[in-house]
């Protein structure tokens, strides 16, 4: 009976269990036909991606206090390459490549 019982939470817990991953942009790479552009994160606003089955989330602090907001939303379309610390994405003019902190 105990077993069913903690076999019940185990599978209640993992239910519950967020079904993305979420990291903060460190370093932003762009290149483009005759140049690349590389940015630290101390030269822009501090950017959190979220990583969803379906969907790219972007937000960004620019609420008070440094409240995250919902810039953006992609899907997988243009993505060339997602690992556990880059996200590259093709955009019309340039390939930009995402450097990431899991949080």
């Amino acid at each position: 009976m105990k077993l069913i019982k903690y076999t019940a939470a185990a599978l209640a817990l993992a239910s519950c269990a967020p079904n993305y991953n979420l990291y903060n942009v460190t370093h932003v790479i762009a290149e483009s036909d005759s140049t690349i552009d590389v940015w630290s994160s101390n030269a822009f606003i501090r950017t959190d991606i979220k990583l969803t089955p379906d969907s790219i989330y972007f937000y960004e602090a620019l609420g008070p206090f440094g409240e995250l907001i919902q810039t953006e939303t992609i899907d997988y379309t243009h993505v060339l390459d997602v690992t556990d610390s880059t996200l590259t994405i093709q955009q019309p003019d340039q390939v930009t490549t995402y450097l990431l902190h899991e949080l």
